[in-house]
């Protein structure tokens, strides 16, 4: 990959003019995620009232060493690894099994891949037509 200043000069303007078409979007994806997520940091470190006009108290750490030595915290994340071990290492598998069986030969796979990529082909069309896919 060549540096910016090793560019031709129509090189240069082209660069240029894409991050200027792309900087709107990554400023505006920046700040709604960026925002929020260090806003949820600032007030992790407080004890927030629920009270409209009442003042948010400064804990520290307090927050953390409390979901730290929370036994139930550790029950939920537990599970939560397992589910995501059994999601992931299971859509693996079973797409990999799919994948094998339409790699063979057997009477009717056109058909069964037609009927596949068409079911493919429907959702997508779901997922821009109305904006969900189920």
């Amino acid at each position: 990959m060549q540096r910016f200043r090793d560019l031709s000069p129509l090189k240069k303007k082209e660069a240029t003019f894409g991050w200027k078409l792309v900087s709107p979007a990554v400023i505006l994806i920046g700040l709604f995620i960026m925002y929020p997520v260090l806003y949820n940091i600032y007030l992790s470190f407080f004890e927030v009232s629920l009270t409209p006009g009442a003042p948010n108290k400064f804990v520290g750490f307090q927050n953390y060493r409390e979901l730290l030595t929370d036994p139930t915290f550790w029950n939920s994340f537990g599970i939560t690894i397992l589910y995501v071990l059994i999601t992931v290492v299971g859509s693996i598998l079973v797409g990999l099994g799919v994948a094998l069986l339409m790699n063979k030969e057997f009477p009717g796979r056109g058909i069964v891949r037609a009927l596949y990529c068409f079911h493919m082909l429907h959702r997508l069309f779901q997922l821009f037509s109305h904006g969900n896919m189920f």
